[in-house]
């Protein structure tokens, strides 16, 4: 079961650089719908936030039934699937690259909590942000 979930999340982390790789190379509208592109954007721009589904459905001017298949369809992942990858995404980034507290990398990265950031982000990547911050200060690395 725990191999399945790593698979499972390697799977939308390929899917969500996929994704971001053909836009920097393509442009933003991948031939995808204009509103689902304008859902994912939301994302992205409030990911340091709680949105809920109706919200989303809402900018994005359909169904939220409408709108979870659609995602699925061009993302392989539902829109809270796609929004938790992204904050991972992020804080890992923040954690790797800056020398914010990890405090304010969870705030950033939508989360009120340091324990549930740390351990949703120890779930996702095996490891907590902890052990990441010390790992990239290591002189060695």
């Amino acid at each position: 079961r725990n191999q399945q979930n790593v698979n499972s999340h390697k799977g939308r982390q390929l899917t969500l650089l996929l994704v971001q790789l053909l836009t920097e190379r393509f442009g933003c509208s991948l031939h995808a719908d204009r509103r689902l592109e304008a859902a994912r954007q939301y994302l992205d721009d409030h990911m340091d936030r709680s949105v809920t589904l109706a919200e989303l459905a809402t900018v994005a001017s359909m169904s939220q039934r409408q709108l979870t298949e659609l995602f699925r369809r061009y993302f392989d992942m539902s829109p809270r699937q796609y929004l938790l990858e992204q904050r991972m995404q992020q804080g890992w980034r923040l954690l790797h690259d800056s020398r914010l507290p990890i405090q304010q990398v969870s705030e950033r990265c939508g989360y009120g909590s340091l324990s549930a950031f740390s351990a949703r982000f120890s779930n996702h990547f095996g490891y907590s942000p902890r052990t990441l911050r010390q790992d990239t200060a290591s002189p060695d690395k």
